[in-house]
């Protein structure tokens, strides 16, 4: 089955190709390397059994701790948090959008190194390490949702898009509930909930959503919502390749996820920021300029939503994402802590998880040569000039110069060509609307790229409950790099932080494989999933499916 190869049926994880580099990891050898492929991978038996055993009990269900927000933030935040014409966050009034003036694009001639010796390894391992960073150039972060392209379709009826913000505005609410129901796909019995919340009427930009109550206790279980990186990646990609319930086949038929979230949490899939996948916008300033923006429109639409959805308002709420959503994640939770203390609807945010997270890259920029010569990818000479191109970065990050710092499976593309049926596009209430690659998304966020979040990650981490993970085989935010982010960061528990020790972590006591290793300090946990890569769900089902279980319902990672 390629590089991707599933384990049986029961999923418990899959082969991570050549030297278990993981999918990703394929991408940055490909053209650079020539290695065989690695021997097997063992299989290990009775996972849907092991799964049973990871399902919560009646009533096992944990609130988090409360906000504590800091006296005056929100004062200080509010005068930040402007909302531009048009757009609807209740409670707030607009100043209007700023603009901002683009920096000049300054070219450098690169030279080798010395003597002219360094061959062409360096260049394509700098070159893959920019792809990263670069949004112009289809970087590597969206270039993993390049597979699930999504065409309009020519034949059939797509139906209508429909837009839930004027029903929720009249309340005619249960109208509106009704009216966004996915009708079951053939063979289905699964209730879930689907369409568009308009966030800035100026603009006219919306907001795409997917909605899959719980399958267990649904009305108590945490609402966890997804983001997707990229920037411009689909949370899509996240529904259908990821932890969602269904997994599309190359002959378009649904088949169930053997250990999807929605079994024990109410997930809501957004396509973020405004222009991502079904996300749209009329004007090209309906796009996100930076995490500000970000976060103003998500808040909209969630507010909105737990309007339109008032029975889950209050259960608890996580918000996760992986690789380029570890900005966007704090920057949302950050923007939820600093606005509830001060507007009458208030969104019950427990904690958040990040995966992979790019939440701060001059750390990892600046760790990018040492983990690459550490793991054989450069000899001591082509790591020389290659950290000398980081230091360049580096520098024109500290500069504020943004512009200037800038100098996988076939199954992962199914889900594309299933949204792009006429009856699944009129199920979802998505009609004819053409869905984005991103691009626009990445060209207006080429200055956020290379800015840090890591000041909001740690008022959060001060605040809630954070889980941050690696997959042990990610080469792009590999876990040596989001721990140098995270010894360089100052929040009430760092200092224990750096001293405690690793936990090995097995599903169960009679595995014979670890699942992977935790540090947790408090209502902190970092974990390092073995046999996982960029895109971990993916790559390890199971060992996701226990760790986002353990981490939200508080059970700790002893093995049962």
């Amino acid at each position: 089955m390629g590089r991707g190869q599933v384990v049986g049926r029961n999923g418990w994880g899959r082969t991570s190709g050549p030297l278990g580099l993981g999918h990703v990891g394929l991408l940055l050898l490909r053209g650079v390397l020539k290695i065989s492929r690695s021997a097997g991978h063992s299989g290990l038996r009775g996972a849907r059994e092991k799964a049973a055993l990871l399902l919560p009990d009646s009533g096992t269900l944990r609130e988090g701790s409360a906000c504590t927000p800091k006296p005056g933030g929100a004062r200080s935040a509010l005068r930040k948090c402007a909302t531009p014409r048009g757009s609807l966050v209740p409670g707030l009034t607009g100043s209007g959008r700023r603009s901002h003036q683009p920096l000049a694009w300054k070219r450098k001639k690169s030279r080798c190194g010395p003597e002219g010796t360094v061959g062409a390894m360096w260049k394509a391992l700098f070159l893959l390490v920019l792809l990263v960073l670069s949004p112009g150039a289809d970087g590597l972060f969206r270039s993993l949702y390049r597979k699930g392209h999504v065409s309009s379709p020519r034949k059939g009826d797509p139906g209508q898009r429909l837009f839930l913000t004027p029903y929720i505005e009249t309340g005619k609410l249960e109208e509106g509930r009704q009216l966004s129901l996915v009708p079951p796909f053939p063979g289905w019995n699964l209730t879930s909930y689907s369409g568009y919340i308009t966030v800035n009427k100026t603009y006219n930009s919306n907001i795409f959503f997917w909605f899959f109550p719980a399958k267990i206790e649904p009305q108590n279980a945490p609402v966890v919502l997804w983001l997707q990186g990229g920037p411009g990646g689909s949370s899509m990609f996240g529904l259908f390749v990821e932890h969602g319930p269904y997994i599309v086949s190359k002959n378009m038929t649904l088949f169930a996820r053997d250990f999807p979230w929605t079994i024990t949490f109410s997930m809501l899939y957004v396509d973020n920021p405004v222009g991502t996948g079904f996300s749209f916008t009329d004007h090209v300033h309906g796009y996100a300029i930076d995490e500000d923006d970000v976060a103003r429109n998500l808040y909209s639409a969630l507010i909105q939503f737990f309007e339109l959805f008032s029975d889950y308002r209050d259960n608890d709420f996580y918000v996760t994402g992986e690789s380029y959503a570890g900005k966007y994640v704090p920057a949302i939770a950050h923007y939820i802590h600093i606005l509830n203390p001060v507007t009458t609807m208030k969104i019950n945010l427990k904690g958040i998880a990040l995966g992979d997270a790019y939440f701060d890259p001059k750390s990892i920029i600046e760790g990018y040569p040492s983990f690459l010569f550490q793991i054989g990818l450069l000899d001591e000479q082509e790591k020389k000039y290659f950290q000398k191109q980081c230091n360049d970065c580096v520098k024109f990050i500290h500069q504020e110069k943004w512009l200037q710092a800038f100098e996988e499976p076939e199954d992962q593309g199914y889900y594309g060509k299933f949204l792009s049926l006429p009856h699944v596009r009129q199920a979802i209430h998505v009609g004819n609307q053409t869905f984005s690659d991103g691009a626009k998304v990445e060209k207006y966020l080429r200055e956020d790229t290379v800015k840090s979040v890591k000041p909001w990650l740690t008022e959060i981490m001060n605040n809630y409950k954070v889980l941050i993970y690696n997959g042990q085989l990610d080469v792009i935010v590999a876990a040596s790099l989001t721990e140098r982010s995270l010894m360089a960061m100052d929040w009430k528990g760092s200092q224990k932080y750096k001293k405690a020790g690793k936990k090995v972590w097995k599903i169960l006591k009679s595995d014979p494989e670890v699942a992977g290793y935790v540090r947790q300090v408090g209502n902190f946990c970092q974990v390092i999933v073995r046999g996982g890569g960029h895109i971990l769900p993916y790559d390890q089902p199971l060992r996701s499916f226990d760790m986002i279980n353990r981490f939200i319902f508080g059970r700790g990672w002893d093995p049962y």
